[in-house]
């Protein structure tokens, strides 16, 4: 079935608002795992800088008395390789250090600490949220409407201020203009697209329309659900009385 032009209107603007948010809360969840990761990586090395100046020291000083010098300075050699792939093998998790139980344990205290507990949180956070909004997106019939190569925030975006500007009237017309100037945008190595204030302003305006109609949908099913709850509930009492009478 052809989609109208408001229909169209209506899931481009919840489309491209809803993939702004995603966008944004996608950010929350690399910076946040990129400042993780690099808190991990500066505390283990300093772990193992420690590690090695206290096994140099040891057989320096105190083994060479025990095993003899020259077994020391083997050890000493072999203990300086070791630490050093050890550093390098923290940038891979399927490396044998990798998968040591101690990069394990030393991993889940630093992830532990207050600082790591509110990063992972936010990372939590947005990663629900952007769920739900996949979750809602999926269950407006979206994703069925609209082909999923679409359904970007760049082609949203573009895709919307055709039919709002009336340069496409169809959802054929607006995605044959869009390959066009992604077409156009390649030979000229451009990537960005500004949207003006008059077309943002009527893309948040149909979004919100939209996300109200949904929420009041739901409120009225919540509703209409307790109520249907609390006759069953009614005539489940009624018959278990008159069963007792």
């Amino acid at each position: 079935m052809e989609l109208t032009k408001e229909q169209l209107l209506d899931d481009f603007s919840v489309l491209a608002l809803s993939n702004k948010e995603v966008v944004k809360n996608d950010n929350i969840i690399n910076s946040n795992n990129k400042a993780i990761n690099e808190h991990i990586h500066k505390s283990l090395k300093k772990q193992l800088n420690v590690f090695l100046l206290a096994s140099v020291f040891l057989l320096i000083f105190i083994l060479p008395y025990v095993i003899g010098t020259p077994v020391s300075f083997v050890l000493i050699v072999v203990f300086f390789f070791a630490i050093r792939y050890c550093k390098k093998s923290l940038d891979n998790p399927n490396s044998f250090f990798g998968k040591s139980s101690f990069y394990s344990n030393q991993r889940s205290k630093i992830l532990n600490k207050n600082a790591m507990q509110e990063k992972l949180k936010l990372i939590d956070t947005a990663t629900q949220r952007n769920n739900q909004i996949n979750q809602s997106l999926n269950e407006a019939g979206i994703f069925m409407r609209i082909p999923e190569q679409y359904t970007t925030y760049k082609a949203s975006v573009k895709i919307f201020t055709y039919l709002f500007n009336s340069r496409a009237d169809t959802l054929k017309e607006a995605i044959n203009l869009f390959m066009q100037e992604e077409h156009q945008e390649r030979m000229e190595a451009k990537q960005d697209y500004i949207i003006n204030k008059t077309e943002q302003a009527a893309m948040d305006a149909r979004a919100a329309r939209i996300e109200a109609s949904i929420a009041a949908a739901a409120s009225q099913s919540a509703a209409s659900y307790s109520q249907q709850a609390s006759e069953n509930s009614k005539r489940a009492v009624s018959t278990v009385q008159n069963r007792v009478r």
